[in-house]
């Protein structure tokens, strides 16, 4: 048992997700790529991995020659670019590779020019294994797939064994053996989800409860479902029409809107259908004018409560009408619903799930992330003028936009209802297949600016169909670094580090806001180097020496009361400025009234990812997204490309208005150590205040990756619990259906 647990967890980590773009858009022919690589750490991790420790297998030796294979592939076409192979000869046995030599070595690969933006590097290591001097059958192997030509090692394995107990302690046995297993076997979304539909898929006793669940609605409004049709294939088309026939809940009506099809069989079909039910209503158009005007000749014919919209060769889920309706029987005020979706590969087969967080201002705006199934209230529609033409292609994003400048009641149902078709036309196949949609959000979303902050812009982003709301910075009001430290160094990539000047000589070169005022809350001495690093800054220094055992939101606090600027950004000291721009970056979201803090995207030294949000209920309690992944990982469909709201962000680097910070106390000093910046966040969203992250404001932490994961005081964990219990079960910014147990976004059961 405890060897199988030594191999899995020598594992972990080791396995990194393949990114787009990581690579330097300057590789062409010839190119020499290295990956460094620590040998004889190497070859006792392969020991370990097979046989365990010498503890328990002491006559068990790596020995001869150690084969380095790094392997460079196209990510798309699947296409081997590259190999290179290296023998190397540490002979390490595990009995003293602890202190063996830590020298580098590197294996290095000449890349072909590069076919994609998609490059995985792939490097693999092998060692024979010797038993009482007599080489085993099998050899050793470690496997590493990545996609950034450098090799880390977040974990050794000592380290897994103590965070292998420290999960054990919270989690118990059970769990633990669980999430180390879940941890050692390779991410594949596409088989998770197959998976998960085996478990999901509605049974007729599921389809009969909602059914009964109808039935007991005090309010059953009529939705009308406005479907332009344009020379469909009848055999898609007929899939369609009886996605929506086939609804558990009847209070329907299909508008049908054919826009002067030259396809003889569509319109022959689309006669058949409107016979088949007289829910169903065909509009024949007599000229082609695109799916605006046939969507507003729907909406026009449309007399339910509330419109759908339902592409022509996409389907519902049977239970999606049903849904709705229960949410809008529990909120009659909303005017804006939205749901989860997939996609039916080429062959109906569903795919590619996305499954959304409840709405989330910040991220509509980068791209339009609600999408499919989207339910609007008729009145509002009419209202907002409804579809424009113009801006055919993301019409619906256009309107969508108008809508929420009319209403904030936007409610999210968190199940997969409508499936989008895959083909070589359509969006849900490559991002790049209708250019001129992406033209047009990115106008639509111009047009909303304008009408809401006319002096910010939209900057387009270079995956399709992402953009950037660039907001100027009003006035230059005063914003206080609030900065607790205890002065200390640390080593940081083998270079011993103090940290607090390391972070004020990053502040006064690489920062552009002109009116800053830096806060040091020290022990009651600082060194020469961080004397003489503070000195060119405005700053005001206090001495903290608080009796008892120490309580860090005590100490943010009593620092936090002597700033006097407008905003405050509390900051850890182990903080290195990335982004110059980065102050002027969080006041973009903290300026506006309606935003009570704002997170920063913060890197390891390394360049993987430390910090782009907070999700609750992960982990036992909470999560960082997507930690530890590479820096240019995307996160889930592009989401840590832009700007989005989470419950709570982390306060290594996050930026409050003073008002809000002493409305509501500060920190809460009960949380000495532990969650006071996650409860400081959710007391902000208690007044109705949005919690943003912006990756426009990039830092590095220099808290080290491969410290182990300390336990939480048994006391804030309770308190957590006891005040947070509802969002800790059910983070609205993290769907449901998505794992507890990982921060990468993976299926949960």
């Amino acid at each position: 048992m405890l060897t199988g647990l030594r191999r899995i967890a020598s594992h972990i980590r080791f396995r990194t997700a393949s990114l787009e773009g990581s690579l330097p858009s300057s590789i062409d022919a010839g190119t020499r790529t290295t990956a460094p690589l620590i040998v004889p750490r190497l070859a006792r991790l392969i020991v370990n991995a097979a046989y365990g420790t010498s503890t328990h297998h002491p006559h068990t030796h790596a020995s001869g020659e150690v084969t380095l294979t790094i392997t460079a592939t196209d990510g798309e076409g699947g296409a081997e670019l590259a190999t290179a192979t290296r023998r190397l000869t540490p002979a390490v046995s595990a009995a003293h590779a602890a202190t063996a030599d830590t020298t580098q070595h590197a294996v290095a690969l000449d890349l072909p020019a590069r076919p994609s933006s998609h490059i995985i590097i792939a490097i693999e290591a092998s060692m024979p294994i010797t038993r009482d001097g007599r080489v085993a059958a099998q050899e050793a192997r470690v496997r590493i797939t990545l996609s950034d030509p450098r090799l880390v090692w977040p974990r050794t394995l000592k380290e897994m064994q103590t965070l292998f107990a420290a999960v054990r302690a919270r989690d118990g046995l059970t769990g633990a053996l669980r999430r180390t297993v879940q941890a050692s076997n390779e991410f594949d979304r596409a088989a998770d989800y197959r998976r998960w539909l085996a478990r999901h898929h509605p049974t007729p006793d599921t389809q009969a409860a909602l059914a009964t669940m109808v039935d007991a609605l005090e309010w059953r409004p009529v939705i009308s479902i406005l479907t332009p049709v344009f020379n469909t294939d009848p055999r898609l088309l007929r899939e369609c029409v009886a996605s929506v026939t086939a609804q558990v809940y009847r209070h329907w009506q299909l508008v049908l809107i054919d826009d002067a099809s030259t396809r003889e069989e569509t319109r022959d079909a689309l006669k058949g259908l409107e016979a088949t039910d007289p829910r169903i209503c065909v509009i024949w158009r007599t000229t082609n004018g695109h799916i605006s005007r046939a969507s507003n000749d729907g909406l026009a014919a449309a007399t339910g409560d509330y419109i759908a919209l339902l592409d022509h060769d996409d389907t519902l889920a049977p239970e999606a009408l049903a849904r709705v309706a229960q949410r809008l029987s529990h909120e009659p005020s909303l005017d804006f619903i939205y749901t989860d979706e997939d996609k039916l590969d080429v062959m109906g087969g569903r795919c590619d799930p996305y499954f959304k967080p409840d709405w989330s201002p910040e991220h509509f705006l980068n791209f339009m992330y609600t999408n499919h199934l989207m339910v609007l209230r008729r009145s509002l529609v009419t209202e907002a003028g409804g579809f424009r033409e113009g801006y055919e292609g993301s019409q619906d994003y256009d309107l969508a936009l108008r809508i929420i400048t009319r209403t904030s009641r936007v409610g999210h149902v968190p199940h997969v209802l409508y499936h989008w078709r895959q083909t070589a036309e359509s969006t849900a196949s490559s991002g790049d297949a209708k250019p001129w949609a992406h033209d047009a959000a990115r106008r639509a979303l111009e047009a909303h600016v304008a009408r809401t902050e006319p002096d910010s812009r939209v900057v387009a982003l270079p995956r399709p169909g992402l953009f950037r709301v660039k907001r100027p910075v009003r006035g230059t009001p005063l914003v206080s670094l609030v900065i607790p430290t205890a002065d200390m160094t640390r080593d940081v990539q083998g270079r011993r580090m103090r940290l607090l000047a390391h972070l004020l000589t990053s502040v006064s070169a690489r920062t552009t806001y002109p009116r800053l005022e830096v806060v040091v809350c020290d022990n009651g001495s600082l060194c020469a180097e961080s004397l003489a690093a503070l000195e060119p800054l405005p700053h005001m220094r206090m001495t903290y020496d608080a009796p008892g055992p120490f309580n860090f939101a005590h100490k943010l606090n009593t620092a936090a009361a002597k700033a006097t600027g407008d905003y405050l950004v509390l900051l850890n000291d182990d903080i290195e400025v990335i982004s110059p721009d980065w102050i002027e970056a969080l006041l973009e979201y903290a300026q506006d009234p309606q935003v009570g803090a704002v997170g920063a995207r913060l890197l390891y030294p390394d360049g993987r990812l430390q910090h782009i949000g907070v999700l609750m209920g992960v982990g036992g309690l909470t999560g960082h997204a997507f930690h530890q992944h590479p820096g240019a990982h995307p996160g889930y469909f592009g989401s840590a490309r832009g700007p989005r709201n989470y419950s709570a962000v982390t306060a290594a680097c996050l930026m409050t208005a003073r008002r809000h910070f002493e409305a509501v106390g500060g920190f809460d000093e009960r949380l000495a150590i532990d969650f006071n910046d996650i409860d400081y966040c959710l007391r902000l969203r208690q007044r109705d205040l949005r919690i943003v992250y912006t990756p426009y404001a990039e830092l590095i932490h220099l808290e080290s990756s491969s410290i182990p994961d300390r336990q939480w005081h048994p006391d804030a964990v309770r308190h957590m619990r006891h005040t947070w219990g509802p969002v800790i079960e059910n983070d609205p910014f993290y769907n449901p259906h998505l794992s507890r147990q990982f921060a990468d976004y993976r299926l949960g059961d």
